[in-house]
């Protein structure tokens, strides 16, 4: 978890990795008790995630900003997507086929808003991407990005009046986040301390909208035929191949709960959902629930084999 260290100036911080805490603690704190950590020194008074995080290395700093995209996706995802089944659940197919899901007012209610919430999801990922790599100034900027992936907007369209196209779907929405981010991050190094007064303000949200909206409205169109392509291979699939690919990230969701392999299953069936097609994160969801069905089970039936604390 990234956190603001600045506060920490002037005291002595020990920067390591997660596992490092859980494989190597008595080493960690003898360090600690025998003054061997550094004094942290936060560079200008900023707020010094970078100062963490330039120590991983860029596939772990790339994991990172990601999964703090995912995790503040997730209740938009969660509570947004039993809404919509709740409106399904309610409504009467027989009314109108083609309402499905809006013919009756309570389902209507809910469908809209969980559309609300759930529609949002790919601006809120690109939001905390960017907010990850570049500190509050990025939110804004990758939530700008975030919905010009999600809206497909392009130059050609905006030149004929319109302004949606093929949507870029997740992947130009990753896009967004990150280049959002670094693009801040650029900003910053850059400009005097003179404008510290106006850098969050003014300088930060309106330069890097600016940037922002003149690259996803380049690649908007490249990302939307990589999103479409994509979409029209997973709806092609057979049978055989669906379940193939289903028991694929549902093991991947299962054997490491909550580690990269977990994790990269989730986004590809978040990937997949945001596309339209649900098959993928039903199995990554299934996939998810098997682990903790076997503990139950296990202990259930099989207490002796379980300490009482274990139980």
């Amino acid at each position: 978890k990234k956190v603001d260290t600045a506060r920490f100036d002037g005291k002595p911080v020990l920067f390591t990795r997660v596992d490092d805490g859980i494989h190597k603690p008595e080493e960690l704190i003898k360090k600690i008790a025998h003054g061997e950590v550094p004094v942290f020194h936060a560079e200008g008074g900023a707020a010094a995630e970078d100062d963490a995080s330039g120590k991983d290395s860029f596939g772990r700093s790339l994991y990172k900003n990601l999964m703090n995209g995912v995790s503040h996706m997730l209740p938009f995802v969660v509570g947004g997507g039993i809404m919509i089944a709740l409106a399904f659940l309610l409504d009467d197919y027989t009314i109108d086929p083609s309402n499905f899901g809006m013919n009756t007012p309570v389902a209507a209610f809910f469908k809209t808003v969980g559309s609300a919430a759930f529609g949002y999801m790919l601006p809120i990922l690109s939001a905390f991407i960017a907010m990850s790599i570049a500190d509050r100034p990025g939110l804004a900027v990758g939530f700008a990005g975030g919905v010009l992936a999600m809206n497909g907007t392009n130059f050609a369209g905006i030149a004929a009046g319109e302004t949606t196209g093929v949507s870029g779907g997740f992947l130009a929405a990753l896009l967004a986040g990150f280049a959002a981010g670094e693009l801040l991050k650029k900003i910053t190094e850059k400009l005097p301390a003179s404008l510290n007064g106006i850098r969050p303000m003014l300088i930060y949200p309106l330069g890097g909208m600016l940037i922002i909206g003149a690259v996803m409205c380049g690649i908007n169109p490249v990302m939307g035929m990589i999103n479409t392509a994509m979409t029209d291979c997973l709806n092609a699939m057979g049978g055989t191949s669906k379940v193939l690919l289903g028991a694929i990230v549902a093991g991947m969701m299962s054997i490491d709960m909550g580690g990269p392999f977990n994790k990269a299953a989730y986004v590809f069936g978040t990937a997949a959902l945001a596309s339209g097609n649900y098959e993928v994160m039903a199995a990554v969801m299934v996939g998810g629930m098997v682990p903790p069905i076997a503990i139950a089970l296990s202990t259930t039936f099989c207490p002796k084999k379980w300490t009482p604390d274990e139980r």
